[in-house]
């Protein structure tokens, strides 16, 4: 395995340039063999091993992940990149700690004892550590309509938050649930369910003579339906146990008192880490780090999940930048690590272990690229696979560099994907959370979610190897670029903004059986008309090449140029030449926050026309 693994980045010699998407100027001369180096056929070379049978998913807890930290190991020496881990190897070990809770340790009662519940069937709870704590309680009642802007939450602070079953799925709420809200400062989150059942909270896990000071001692307390009853009733929340949905939020002062106790066993692991050091004396202490997670989940009760997009795709990436890099005359002037993860999938502990303890300093790295999911069209949503065919999302570096930012987007300018605004703040969804908590400009690219994330289903089949090499091009101009005598971006970390666009997406399905002629269009057109007025306002149209009867459609445009007081439709029409063959066969009205999933428009033949076979 390890003679096959070695040689195997190597052994396709002659292919042709991949041509890029049309639009793209030209790579700059001083990095253009490297760019030009990077191909389709090295990709799949590449990922057909990382996402095949060899390595099972390459789950992190057993000998599937290690044999493919091997193997990526064994790519990074015979491209001859210096060893960036541990002892003069390239894998930088670590111990996870799988911590569980001893019941017999671990309890939850009111200080006067008149409540109590040992773990079990009426509580449980995830520890990382033993702990014992003094609890006090708020409880939220609130409709999913109500509104909760004028709220105090000040009320709620260091609380454990008790929350009706109808106030989770209150929009305040969920920002709470989901940590968006800075101003909100609570303990803990505790649904009120109808049911009994406690379910399996799980192992919690850390990093051994690594702590986290973002990682709480214990976490999702969970408590019965009777239980939370009792808790209530102790606490006197008489509106939170009245009939209704009045809103209502009450605190308590009655004491509580939590101890937990766990038993913790130790599980080796390992990054693989690979350095090319800069040509300037000066700036080679400085570094760009490229990182992407090499843990999947392997076998699961749907088969083995592979994980081809999943992240097989961003290490992929990662390798084919490191052999154009390698492989240019033009060295870069600061160092470059190369850097594949483990544990992301379990929550981000191989990127946290480097983090403490870096190959280059973190204060000399000059920025961190993720990359995450970069192989596949997003379908997720609004959004069908044929729209996004060169779609990626460089989201979150706007939300802590905008010089960073504005670089990726010069890049870009020689590949010409199309950079789309991402639709949330995905700083903590990955490994990228452990950079930028540290003040490191971060990029996470990623190319979108679709049907078979952490799924079997995640192939090798499905990838989109255009876009993935694609990829891994604009990160070779951006890391170059970085790793030049540039002034580095700085970190500005800023707030996450909803995304200023709305989207209306589909299919234009033609009759059963139609043959278009080459060269027919299908014509899209955003209408605006005023209540009790005819006149007809354009305000958006798309134009798509009709090659089957089923046509995908997408206008996206700016929020603000929607008006809540006008009438909203989509017109359809198929041009063969200039003459209209098909239109839609009923009014398609368009809301003026855009749609949430994909719609399906049916077409008819213009009376008279005979642009079209049978």
């Amino acid at each position: 395995m390890r003679r096959t693994s070695v040689c195997l980045l190597f052994a396709l010699t002659i292919s042709s340039c991949l041509a890029q998407y049309p639009g793209a100027q030209k790579a700059p001369s001083s990095w253009r063999k490297g760019f030009d180096s990077i191909k389709q056929e090295d990709a799949q070379s590449i990922l057909n091993f990382l996402a095949g049978p060899t390595f099972n998913g390459r789950n992190a807890f057993n000998g599937d992940f290690f044999a493919a930290a091997g193997f990526v190991a064994d790519q990074l020496r015979a491209m001859g990149l210096q060893p960036g881990g541990d002892k003069g190897s390239f894998l930088q070990r670590f111990v996870l700690l799988e911590s569980s809770i001893d019941p017999a340790g671990t309890s939850f009662k009111s200080g006067d004892g008149s409540v109590s519940y040992a773990f079990g069937n009426d509580f449980s709870i995830r520890g990382v550590s033993d702990t014992q704590a003094a609890v006090k309680f708020a409880f939220i009642k609130a409709s999913e309509k109500a509104d909760l802007s004028q709220v105090n939450w000040d009320l709620v602070k260091d609380r454990w938050v008790v929350l009706s079953s109808e106030a989770v799925r209150n929009p305040a709420i969920t920002e709470i649930m989901l940590r968006r809200n800075p101003k909100v400062k609570f303990d803990q989150i505790i649904r009120s369910s109808p049911f009994g059942r406690m379910g399996d909270v799980g192992r919690a896990y850390s990093v051994k003579d690594m702590p986290d000071p973002r990682t709480e001692a214990y976490s999702q307390p969970r408590f019965s339906a009777d239980a939370v009853k009792a808790i209530a009733t102790k606490c006197g929340a008489a509106k939170f146990l009245a009939e209704g949905n009045e809103t209502s939020i009450e605190t308590s002062d009655v004491p509580f008192e939590l101890a937990v106790k766990v038993t913790s066993k130790e599980i080796p692991s390992t990054n693989v880490v690979g350095v090319l050091p800069g040509s300037d004396p000066k700036l080679k202490d400085e570094c760009v780090l490229i990182g992407s997670h090499l843990d999947h989940l392997g076998l699961s009760n749907d088969g083995i999940r592979f994980g081809a997009d999943d992240n097989g795709s961003g290490c992929t990436a990662n390798l084919l930048v490191a052999k154009a890099i390698l492989g240019n005359p033009v060295r870069p002037k600061r160092s470059v690590v190369f850097a594949f993860w483990t544990l992301e999938e379990t929550g981000t502990y191989g990127s946290f272990a480097y983090s403490m303890k870096p190959t280059v300093p973190l204060d000399k790295t000059v920025a961190y690229v993720n990359m995450d999911m970069v192989g596949r069209n997003e379908e997720s949503g609004v959004d069908i696979p044929e729209n996004n065919e060169r779609s990626v999302y460089p989201g979150i570096v706007r939300l802590n560099s905008p010089e960073f930012e504005k670089l990726l987007f010069d890049t870009n300018r020689f590949v010409n994907l199309r950079l789309k605004n991402d639709k949330e703040d995905r700083t903590e969804r990955s490994d990228t959370r452990n950079f930028v908590w540290r003040g490191v400009p971060t990029v996470k690219v990623f190319t979108g979610e679709h049907r078979d994330y952490h799924r079997a289903g995640d192939t090798i089949d499905k990838v989109n190897f255009k876009k993935l090499t694609s990829v891994a091009k604009w990160v070779y101009l951006t890391v170059q670029e970085l790793a030049s005598d540039r002034t580095r971006p700085q970190f500005v970390k800023t707030d996450w903004k909803e995304s200023a666009d709305v989207s209306f997406q589909g299919y234009a399905k033609l009759p059963d059986g139609v043959k278009l002629p080459p060269g027919a269009k299908l014509v899209v057109d955003l209408i605006a008309t005023a209540a009790g007025s005819n006149e007809v306002k354009p305000l958006a149209s798309s134009t798509v090449e009709a090659k089957d009867a089923r046509i995908p459609y997408e206008i996206t445009l700016p929020r603000t140029s929607l008006n809540p007081e006008l009438n909203y439709q989509l017109t359809f029409r198929v041009l063969v030449g200039k003459k209209e063959t098909f239109v839609n066969d009923s009014a398609v009205t368009a809301s003026g926050k855009g749609w949430t999933r994909p719609q399906t428009v049916s077409l008819k033949p213009v009376v008279g026309s005979s642009d079209t076979k049978l």
